[in-house]
């Protein structure tokens, strides 16, 4: 075999390799796990809270990120979305941090990886935090008939169901999970 078919060989040996690596590396999968908790400072569960002026949705939920991949994951922007009979209506708003007082000393909290809601997973690996969402009905006096996740990986986009409503901006306080929940 002469000098070039060996570089040919060699060239294609290498790129096969390169492609083969790349898919292994794709393999696996990205299960996102959620759990609605109490929330920090009140100690209230997810509801919808009204007082004399306003009404207002308060959602505390921790979420667990389970990267199978042999490859790091960047999960950007996960939020959650108001929907009516499928269409997207309003945004609730993601709380970057919050001051809670502790025998008399201010606290200051942070929610998502540091105030931000885009994540990223190392390979093989998980990660957990700790999220809060509120919006008031004054911001979006939308109808609604239920919540759905929003995120994005990479340049793909998911939404994925979360929680249905009969009665939109009616008080009440809904269970914390015992148990994680995946979101599918």
């Amino acid at each position: 075999m002469n000098l070039f078919n060996q570089l040919v060989v060699g060239l294609i040996g290498t790129l096969l390799g390169a492609l083969g690596m790349r898919w292994l590396n794709s393999r696996g999968a990205v299960r996102i796990y959620r759990k609605l908790v109490y929330q920090k400072g009140t100690g209230k569960p997810m509801g919808i809270y009204s007082d004399n002026l306003s009404c207002s949705i308060i959602v505390p939920i921790w979420i667990e990120i389970h990267n199978d991949k042999n490859t790091e994951i960047v999960i950007r922007d996960f939020s959650l979305g108001f929907y009516c009979k499928g269409r997207f209506v309003s945004k609730l708003i993601q709380i970057n941090k919050q001051y809670i007082k502790e025998e008399g000393v201010e606290k200051e909290i942070y929610y998502g990886k540091e105030g931000k809601y885009s994540f990223d997973v190392s390979k093989n690996n998980f990660e957990k935090y700790e999220l809060l969402y509120s919006l008031k009905k004054e911001e979006s006096n939308q109808y609604y008939d239920e919540i759905k996740f929003h995120y994005c990986i990479g340049k793909k986009k998911y939404v994925k169901n979360f929680m249905k409503f009969d009665t939109p901006w009616e008080p009440m306080e809904i269970d914390v999970d015992k148990d994680w929940v995946e979101i599918n």
